[in-house]
């Protein structure tokens, strides 16, 4: 997927937005992005607005649109900058999948309706309810797991199986298909 934004940023030029689901993620494209290109990063712990390619998470771009909403002037212009976008990237779009985000991410389209949305994920649909592509639209390109492992994407998965008698049943999740989970895990 790096791979694919990236081509695909270079082929566009202009101003553009990569949207993360954490800084992990964030990180992980402004490597892959390099150091010789306008990049900027927006997450907890950096604020590097006003460059031509910004790398956000999701959560900082709640937080960005939340305060422009409210009319702070400060979150408004750093809003309206990132709302030029002509390519938006939205990685990792299976965790995107609630109003709250899917209402940051539409802001981009309704506010800039010649711009281009391209999401990406590993894991297109947890179920019916949440599902990436009935969100996001045209499936534009699928590698299957042998594949990525053929071009050299992935590497060659290594499975093994550890019996814990830990079990998961009645763990809560969160709205985006994550578990939410307590100090002790129920013991079958």
């Amino acid at each position: 997927k790096s791979r694919f934004m990236q081509e695909i940023g270079e082929g566009f030029g202009g101003q553009r937005t990569y949207v993360s689901p954490g800084e992990t993620g964030s990180a992980n494209i402004v490597k892959q992005l390099g150091s010789h290109q306008d990049v900027g990063r927006v997450d907890k712990n950096n604020k590097q607005f006003g460059h031509e390619i910004t790398v956000i998470t999701i959560q900082s771009l709640n937080r960005l649109f939340r305060a422009a909403t409210s009319r702070r002037r400060d979150a408004l212009e750093k809003a309206k900058f990132l709302l030029e976008s002509g390519l938006i990237f939205a990685d990792e779009v299976h965790h995107y999948l609630t109003p709250k985000a899917l209402e940051a991410l539409t802001a981009f389209l309704v506010n800039n309706p010649q711009s281009l949305m391209i999401g990406a994920t590993a894991t297109e649909g947890y179920s019916d309810e949440k599902n990436a592509g009935r969100q996001f639209g045209t499936l534009l390109h699928r590698v299957d797991l042998a594949e990525a492992v053929g071009e050299g994407v992935l590497i060659s998965p290594h499975i093994s199986i550890v019996k814990t008698g830990l079990s998961l049943d009645g763990q809560r999740t969160t709205l985006g298909g994550d578990y939410v989970f307590n100090e002790r895990i129920p013991r079958k």
